[in-house]
């Protein structure tokens, strides 16, 4: 029987912050679609641009494999760079079958054909049962037209016969993981990833997840999330780090909120030792007891990642994200009184509608519990196609371009947030990159290594370098306001270009203390250990 010869491939991201991350992650929607089409029999190489940085030449890695379908995921950071790709590998490989996937393809499915002649066709949704539809259709064994869920080009423009379901996640064969143990013998910190479930029942406006997966959230069996864990720690028993990697872990309800709880109870029974993260809303987290929390930790989970957005209410409910500010410092003091980490969580003060109070009001809340990184006091929206954002911006006369080829551009209402936008896209700083990357980890491993040898926060070791990644903060605080207040005034930016070259020498000054004193930390921490 003929089999469909597939190269999967994520394109790189052009952006030092992801480049220079702590951890290499997996790409676990390429994972899962790899592991169905081999569970077919049809022959699958992974080309994860991202992580395989030092990869030089993808397109004669991908030509080497001889395939039939090259599947791209596409986001709009890679877009630009996925279509490069796709163009390149027409030219080379004239009969290749090129299909597109990913969310970003999936809210731009239309123009992409119809401007993309090296593009044949677009996955809608979740791809796996899709792109094995496709194989089959390629390898002789159905005919391609009227398969759900694929966007081709018709007779009258491109079209999509019918939509599909999203797939039962139990169903799914589990992912593969090609490249894990290669990254981890080449001394990378990797962080092996696990979906517990897909999608998300919140309706958040900067958010396409509700829409891509079908506005709906599809737990896994308990039991099955915890063996595959228990598989990849006994696979990879050097990675340590565990990523939940779910939308929303805590789910909704009693019903959600059990399903994480049966899946804590299932790895204390396995007695597997590992470093567990997972995602979730700030309310979600609200509705765990103490003795809840507790069960979670007993489990491994060390440190959670909560989506804050926002230190000030209007820009919460324009966000839609149902919660309060005083829900966010509740959710976060929960988690510090239980011993969680919550070094890295995500804010979004910039926006079209920001304006002088609401960065002030957002930027006091983030130095107040411990989450003032520049990334947070900096970031701004990146405006997605598919979200209620888009469709307010753009009905408000604000978009300034919408190209498929990457991020949609927009205008701010206020100057003065315009202007300090403009001289705070500072994301692929260096320095900036650095902070992101070493004051989260310095700040959850002292905190883990302090409790694996019985120490308290205010050992004095542990104490001087949280004390030094605080000190970091208070100067990122001081940096933003300062910088919001020049702009305020008429934005002098020779004015700016002084205060931020003082700020750029401070914070690398700041960030060596932090790693001389998080050395010598982990020194007595050693001692300890094996005294």
């Amino acid at each position: 029987m003929r089999r469909c010869r597939t190269v999967l491939v994520n394109p790189r991201v052009e952006s030092s912050i992801y480049a220079l991350a702590t951890a290499v992650t997996e790409h676990l929607g390429l994972s899962y679609v790899a592991a169905v089409l081999r569970h077919a029999g049809h022959p699958v190489l992974v080309v994860d641009l991202d992580a395989e940085r030092s990869l030089s030449n993808p397109i004669d890695a991908i030509r080497g494999f001889a395939p039939d379908l090259v599947g791209l995921t596409s986001t709009f950071l890679t877009m630009a760079q996925a279509l490069r790709l796709a163009r390149a590998l027409k030219a080379r490989l004239p009969g290749v079958f090129i299909l597109m996937g990913g969310h970003h393809a999936t809210f731009t499915w239309q123009r992409l054909l119809a401007g993309e002649p090296q593009v044949d066709g677009v996955a809608i949704g979740e791809g796996e049962e899709t792109a094995l539809d496709l194989a089959d259709a390629l390898a002789g064994r159905r005919p391609i037209q009227g398969i759900p869920g694929l966007a081709l080009r018709g007779p009258h423009g491109p079209e999509v016969q019918v939509l599909r379901p999203p797939p039962d996640v139990d169903a799914l064969p589990w992912p593969v993981r090609d490249g894990v143990a290669r990254r981890l013998a080449e001394g990378k910190v990797v962080a092996v990833s696990v979906l517990a479930s897909r999608g998300c029942f919140g309706r958040c406006t900067f958010c396409s997840t509700s829409a891509f997966s079908g506005s709906r959230w599809r737990p896994r069996s308990p039991a099955s999330v915890a063996a595959e864990i228990a598989a990849v720690a006994k696979a990879y028993p050097q990675a340590r780090f565990l990523h939940l990697a779910d939308d929303e872990f805590l789910g909704p309800g009693r019903a959600g909120k059990e399903h994480a709880l049966e899946i804590a109870r299932c790895l204390i029974d396995l007695g597997l030792t590992l470093d567990i993260e997972f995602d979730c809303r700030v309310d979600s987290f609200l509705r765990l007891s103490p003795d809840e929390i507790g069960l979670l930790r007993q489990a491994g989970v060390s440190s959670v990642y909560m989506g804050l957005e926002s230190g000030q209410q209007d820009m919460l409910d324009l966000y839609a994200k149902g919660t309060s500010v005083e829900q966010n410092r509740a959710a976060l003091r929960a988690a510090a009184e239980a011993g969680l980490s919550t070094s890295l969580c995500g804010c979004i003060p910039f926006n079209p509608y920001a304006d002088v109070h609401s960065l002030r009001e957002t930027a006091g809340f983030l130095l107040e519990v411990g989450q003032a990184s520049l990334v947070n006091l900096t970031q701004r929206l990146q405006l997605l196609p598919g979200t209620g954002l888009e469709q307010k911006i753009r009905s408000d006369g604000l978009l300034l371009s919408d190209n498929y080829r990457g991020p949609y551009l927009y205008r701010y209402r206020d100057p003065v947030v315009g202007t300090l936008a403009k001289w705070l896209d500072v994301a692929d700083h260096p320095l900036a990159v650095a902070e992101n990357s070493i004051v989260p980890y310095v700040s959850h491993q002292v905190r883990r290594l302090a409790r694996s040898v019985g120490m308290p926060l205010e050992w004095p070791p542990a104490q001087a370098t949280l004390n030094a990644c605080a000190d970091i903060q208070q100067r990122n605080h001081s940096f933003f306001m300062d910088a919001l207040q020049i702009a305020a005034r008429g934005g002098d930016p020779s004015e700016y270009r002084t205060l931020a070259a003082a700020y750029w020498k401070d914070l690398e000054q700041g960030l060596d203390l932090v790693q001389r004193l998080f050395h010598t930390f982990a020194l007595q921490v050693e001692d300890r250990l094996f005294a």
